[in-house]
């Protein structure tokens, strides 16, 4: 019975340490999408996508990340400055060692190239920051 106690408690053991590996593994396994828009306003897919990213870095850098929503054909301020907020919060998590590019859309009728790509960009700069954790 003392051999069968033993054998139990160096497998829970080793069943802690190899969670604790795995866990590190999954933060530097996080894989973000590439964010691609279509047509005029805000996409559904462009949302769809940017929301599921911040919901994949919420459970590997932590905090608290807003569901991004943009209504109407019109691009809202509101969501610009919802997904900015997200980025910050995502530079906050990562200790000041990381930082992010301010994104600005200034055309109320459509999404810019300009915007997208930045967003895009942070989202692999946030990457590249797991990977090296």
């Amino acid at each position: 019975m003392k051999k069968f106690a033993m054998v139990l408690c160096v497998l829970s053991s080793m069943m802690t340490w190899s969670n604790e590996g795995q866990s590190q593994e999954k933060v530097n396994k996080v894989v973000l999408s590439y964010c691609s828009n279509f047509g005029d306003g805000v996409s559904f897919s462009f949302s769809s996508c940017v929301n599921s990213n911040f919901t994949r870095l919420q459970g590997s850098l932590g905090g608290f990340y807003r569901y991004c929503s943009n209504f109407g054909d019109e691009v809202s301020f509101s969501y610009i400055n919802c997904i900015q907020s997200n980025f910050r919060t995502a530079e906050s998590n990562a200790d000041g060692s990381l930082y992010l590019s301010y994104c600005s859309n200034f055309d109320r009728s459509r999404l810019s190239f300009s915007y997208v790509s930045c967003v895009n960009r942070n989202f692999n700069t946030i990457e590249s920051y797991l990977r090296r954790q």
